[in-house]
């Protein structure tokens, strides 16, 4: 999706007050609109797959490593077999989602520079961390990639597939080979998969 400079009406009601709160302490007005934008993309995109409003979903962000409840894989708590991850990449938000296989996705902008990576190295890196809800808390150098799969240390080795999301290049890491199938959604142009 798309963001615009100031968040859309959609975007503002479908996120909280705690939510605006963390954002009206981001230093510019794109990293609010970033955040907000993507936070509320994931909300209606799983309100979209689950067919309820989205006043009925929670998520939960506990860790299942440490049980802290603020930096977790995010979950649905009362869809368990929901499985999604989030990545935003300078205007473009993306959520990837699966029933019941464990997905982890990272976008960056075609444009970007990394120290040290690649975008592609670097999605891919990216996306095995967020499969296994590690996130960077794992050293990124020490994920091994070979064509098609990622190996974080101590997890189960990921699948790799190419998101082909115009202006970024992206990477959806998967415990098993998927089709991807990317779209975009009425007005609010979001990215599904």
């Amino acid at each position: 999706m798309r963001h615009r400079a100031t968040p859309a009406n959609w975007v503002l009601k479908a996120t909280t007050a705690v939510e605006h709160e963390r954002a009206a302490r981001m230093a510019s007005s794109s990293a609010r609109t970033r955040f907000l934008t993507g936070r509320a993309l994931a909300k209606v995109t799983l309100a979209s797959v689950l067919e309820q409003p989205l006043a009925e979903r929670w998520i939960d962000r506990t860790c299942r490593y440490c049980g802290d409840a603020t930096h977790g894989k995010p979950t649905v708590t009362d869809a368990p077999w929901l499985r999604w991850s989030l990545s935003r990449a300078d205007d473009v938000s993306a959520v990837a989602w699966s029933r019941d296989v464990e997905v982890g996705l990272d976008i960056v902008a075609t444009s970007s520079v990394l120290p040290h990576f690649t975008p592609v190295t670097w999605t891919s890196v990216e996306a095995a961390l967020k499969l296994c809800g590690r996130g960077l808390v794992e050293d990124p150098r020490l994920v091994l990639l070979a064509p098609g799969t990622a190996q974080v240390p101590g997890q189960p080795l990921a699948t790799l597939t190419p998101a082909l999301i115009p202006s970024t290049v992206g990477m959806v890491a998967t415990p098993e080979s998927v089709t991807l199938v990317v779209r975009e959604v009425d007005e609010i142009s979001g990215v599904l998969f």
